[in-house]
């Protein structure tokens, strides 16, 4: 009460919620993957290791995403070490993504966030990466599906950036 806080006898009173180690990468060339099936996104990686195994680890992401067709889908997956994290439940033969992006006028691009808490309890380096997939067809990072020579089309930037949360 009255700004004051008691704490426990032997109880941390300092260093929690510091921020440690940050890597952060930036595309501005863009990426095709013509794949229905999940292949990496060059340059959507970063590489963090944990000075502590009760460190988290906060993933902030941009991606300017796109498919090159109408009515078609393309699908992302945020992987750690390979493995899947911050995907959605599993649900009959939905997929289980992080995100995704519907095409539904057109080859046009759209930007989107992912905010993302890791607790990933080890010490050993952890590699973030982004993973996609379309329905068919094929799917863009940093472009719009179209491409055509014109200063009604784009051509954008994607950050990856992950921030060690000390204990």
């Amino acid at each position: 009460s009255a700004g004051t806080l008691a704490i426990a006898s032997g109880a941390k009173t300092s260093g929690f919620g510091k921020i440690g180690q940050v890597v952060s990468t930036t595309k501005t060339d863009y990426f095709d993957g013509a794949s229905t099936s999940y292949v990496d996104i060059t340059g959507m990686t970063a590489t963090i290791t944990p000075a502590s195994t009760s460190s988290k680890v906060l993933v902030n992401i941009f991606l300017n995403l796109s498919h090159h067709s109408s009515g078609k889908f393309g699908f992302i997956k945020l992987q750690r070490n390979s493995t899947d994290v911050c995907v959605g439940d599993a649900a009959g033969s939905r997929d289980q993504v992080t995100t995704g992006r519907y095409s539904a006028y057109g080859p046009n691009g759209f930007g989107m966030n992912i905010c993302f808490l890791d607790s990933p309890s080890t010490t050993s380096a952890c590699v973030y990466k982004l993973v996609g997939r379309a329905s068919s067809g094929t799917f863009s990072v940093n472009r719009d599906g179209d491409d055509s020579d014109s200063s009604n089309r784009m051509r954008g930037a994607s950050t990856f950036t992950v921030m060690e949360i000390l204990d």
